[in-house]
């Protein structure tokens, strides 16, 4: 899988999606190592905002993900993602996941932002 990215700090960002994606609330794993990385070509994302996978020290300040219509994917997911720090985000809500970041096999501190809801499990 290679190095992971390391300490990289995000502060006053705002991302807009579509969103609208109607899958099975199951979670969407992509292929691990990619055989030829092209992010179009893995399918459906796992999150309707971010996904990261083998990340470490990664922090997100003043940070806003929003969707056109709603979606049945987390709007945060994390693979094997260690130290993440969420400060001040703001989520939408999802009308399939019971949670707003997926943190699989991750360790993640969230700091004011008391809507955002977090569900750790064990990587697939």
């Amino acid at each position: 899988a290679g190095q992971p990215v390391e300490d990289v700090v995000f502060r006053n960002v705002a991302l807009h999606y579509p969103g609208a994606v109607r899958q099975p609330v199951e979670p969407i794993s992509p292929p691990d190592p990619a055989p030829d990385y092209q992010p179009r070509k893995l399918g459906l994302r796992p999150a309707s905002g971010l996904y990261l996978r083998h990340t470490k020290g990664i922090e997100f300040h003043k940070f806003r993900v929003t969707v056109d219509r709603l979606d049945s994917r987390p709007a945060i997911v994390l693979d094997g993602a260690q130290d993440v720090t969420l400060d001040e985000v703001s989520l939408p809500e999802s009308d399939g996941a019971d949670c707003h970041v997926l943190a699989r096999g991750s360790n993640v501190t969230i700091r004011k932002s008391p809507a955002v809801k977090l569900k750790k499990v064990p990587l697939p």
